[in-house]
């Protein structure tokens, strides 16, 4: 992408996480903010990073934390969020819709991304239930 010399840019936004012990490692460069909805309350995971082309040396930003038992992840591309303030709308509908699955959350984020902003740009949602695995003894 810097080579190119037409202007050329992307977001990153990525997701590590490890099975074993839980923690989890957010990359986001220019992307949307993520959500956690933990015991009914909604976390914010944002970066202030541009996106990836538009600096010459640019790094994403690395936000780490511990996943527990029921948490549920939102990420979402700028399609499904208020263009001037990319968190309102997704963490709202996260923060209603407790007690979902990650299926009824990204059928209702598209919904509202339809519905709001009306097709003008790509949507992408995707929603994890984080279960911790049966020990056998």
């Amino acid at each position: 992408m810097r080579q190119r010399r037409t202007e050329c840019f992307s977001t990153v936004d990525v997701l590590e996480f490890d099975l074993l012990d839980g923690s989890a490692s957010f990359y986001k460069c220019g992307a949307c903010p993520s959500f956690i909805l933990r015991d009914g309350k909604v976390y914010r995971i944002a970066s202030r990073t541009p996106p990836v082309g538009i600096m010459e040396n640019l790094s994403a930003e690395r936000i780490e934390l511990r996943l527990r038992d029921g948490d549920l992840i939102l990420m979402t591309s700028d399609g499904a969020a208020d263009q001037t303030d990319h968190s309102a709308r997704p963490g709202a509908i996260l923060a209603e819709l407790d007690g979902a699955s990650p299926e009824q959350v990204c059928e209702a984020v598209l919904e509202d991304a339809a519905r709001a902003y009306g097709g003008a740009d790509d949507v992408t949602v995707l929603a994890v239930k984080i279960r911790a695995a049966l020990t056998l003894r």
